[in-house]
């Protein structure tokens, strides 16, 4: 037996083993096999990535009309479209996608990689979080009580949460504080209590 075939039974025993599929006797492999083979062998790629990889790749070859084989690109564009989650789950399944078939084009398995010009949703950055005009004005107050004293976005959240019962990180009272100093809003002496 070669070391070709021993690997493949290994990655079925590892990473399938819900599946009867164990090659004994003879090596028949698809090319998801294949390409995850090369990902365990090659690249040391984890079990937990391994898993992900086989299931999107599955499932994007169930759900394309031609395969993954026979997918064109507007078929992988509607595909990924049409997928009811997250920009950054689509984007994951995209670059699984795109990963498949820049080997199957290095390997000469493909002429043309349908992936090449794929365009993914944008990815929603959160707002900041902001805080209400109460809370800007004991931020205000705080930093007024705080002239001839230093203080930090610590000392402000942790007085926020003494106070108000509110949590906000060192980065969104530091981005207040800016804002505060930006608009004028703040007198020379509370920009100089605030010390980061």
């Amino acid at each position: 037996m070669d070391i070709h075939y021993h690997i493949v039974c290994i990655y079925d025993y590892v990473f399938c083993p819900h599946t009867n599929n164990h090659r004994i006797g003879t090596v028949s492999m698809n090319y998801i096999d294949i390409f995850l083979e090369a990902l365990v062998a090659e690249h040391g790629r984890s079990e937990k990535t391994i898993q992900s990889y086989a299931s999107d790749l599955n499932t994007a070859n169930d759900a394309l009309p031609h395969g993954l084989m026979g997918a064109d690109t507007n078929e992988i564009q509607n595909y990924l479209s049409a997928l009811p989650e997250r920009a950054s789950s689509i984007a994951r399944k995209a670059s699984t996608l795109r990963g498949f078939y820049k080997f199957l084009m290095l390997e000469k398995i493909i002429q043309t990689n349908p992936t090449k010009n794929l365009e993914l949703p944008k990815r929603t950055r959160p707002l900041p979080k902001l805080l209400s005009v109460d809370e800007i004005n004991t931020l205000v107050d705080v930093l007024a009580s705080a002239i001839g004293a230093p203080t930090n976005p610590t000392k402000i959240s942790n007085t926020f949460k003494s106070e108000r019962g509110i949590t906000y990180s060192n980065k969104t009272i530091s981005n207040h504080i800016d804002y505060l100093a930006q608009s004028f809003l703040a007198q020379s002496e509370i920009s100089r209590a605030f010390v980061c």
